[in-house]
């Protein structure tokens, strides 16, 4: 986008504004194209603002919101340490009650060893890969 103080500069040194051939009309629509590209940008500068806001602001959420459809997640569990890395069971949507999987992308996946009903208490989303990874296996 250019600067609107050049453009106009520009045009009042023109040959065709000073014969009268650029009007003060043509000025005023290019204005508004420019006024009209910012405020989009804004929007748009906006709206990354709030998607950046919210992916930082990952915050623990009660693990009875956590996805339940194979997700891969972070849990909480009370007697296993702050958090591990797990996916939950797809095999029966309906069940009140499903024990967490971990795959290590080897052996798994595998039921969390040790785990009672009720160890999992919080829950939040992986965090993106490194940029330099994204897209890679």
């Amino acid at each position: 986008m250019s600067d609107i103080k050049t453009w106009i500069e520009r045009c009042d040194e023109h040959p065709d504004h000073q014969s009268g051939m650029i009007s003060e009309g043509m000025i005023r629509a290019r204005m508004c194209e420019e006024i009209d590209d910012l405020r989009a940008e804004i929007e748009r500068l906006r709206a990354e603002n709030e998607r950046l806001t919210r992916e930082c602001a990952a915050e623990w959420e009660p693990i009875e919101t956590a996805p339940r459809d194979g997700t891969t997640i972070l849990v909480y569990f009370r007697r296993h340490g702050p958090m591990t890395v797990v996916a939950s069971d797809q095999d029966d949507p309906d069940a009140d009650w499903r024990p967490w999987y971990i795959d290590d992308h080897k052996h798994g996946p595998y039921v969390v060893r040790g785990y009672r009903q009720g160890d999992d208490t919080h829950w939040m989303p992986l965090p993106k890969p490194p940029k330099a990874l994204e897209g890679k296996p």
